[in-house]
């Protein structure tokens, strides 16, 4: 029978921590916040796992079952505390970014590229214009809004190079689609797209800019 009551727990409010036996605390914190951990040692270390606030569906019954069952684990040799860290990595969303993808591109178009200054050239045009506003971005997230802001600076002033960028950023989405790391329309797709937000007088020379 452990330590502690309905009636006790719900007259606790100091700040501290109450042990209901086999290594269970309330821990109360400030403002009278309430939530249960469990302290235990696994592989020479001294470890503690928060199990859940005190409410009305994790009350003591369930504190005193789920204690139990880590328990097991324990004697198992499995640290629970590293199994949901390791839940939690598996179930965070990977990103991949703008930059991560453009040097996967590049890697991938170099046996085919006869002109020995084009690694030079796309990794300058990127690094000078796309990576300032969306070398960091989770590839998924990339809009339309984003390619403009590295357009439109250089649309008129630059157009040759504005064309070149414009090109490699849709290539570097079209593999990142490939590679299912986003869905959708290429936001970096001239016609029907971008020919609408950027000044005509350019267009036509930036569409002949293709590698």
């Amino acid at each position: 029978m452990g330590k502690l009551s309905a009636k006790r727990i719900k007259g606790l409010t100091e700040k501290g921590r109450y042990g209901d036996g086999d290594n269970l605390y309330l821990c109360v914190g400030s403002g009278g916040r309430k939530s249960w951990a469990l302290l235990y040692t696994i592989s020479g270390q001294n470890r503690q796992m928060g199990l859940g606030p005190l409410d009305d569906e994790f009350g003591l019954t369930e504190a005193r079952d789920r204690a139990a069952e880590l328990r097991r684990m324990i004697r198992r040799g499995v640290d629970p505390l590293a199994e949901k860290h390791a839940e939690r990595a598996k179930a965070a969303p990977t990103v991949v970014t703008f930059r991560e993808v453009a040097e996967d591109c590049i890697a991938a178009l170099l046996p085919g590229w006869t002109n020995g200054k084009s690694e030079g050239q796309w990794r300058q045009s990127l690094t000078a214009y796309a990576y300032p506003v969306m070398g960091n971005m989770d590839v998924a997230a990339i809009t339309t809004d984003e390619v403009y802001r590295v357009l439109e600076p250089i649309w008129a002033t630059k157009p040759e190079t504005a064309g070149r960028v414009r090109a490699r950023i849709e290539k570097v989405l079209d593999r990142a689609t490939a590679r299912k790391l986003r869905t959708g329309d290429n936001p970096a797709r001239l016609k029907g797209n971008l020919d609408h937000l950027l000044d005509s007088s350019a267009k036509r020379l930036a569409m002949r800019m293709v590698e």
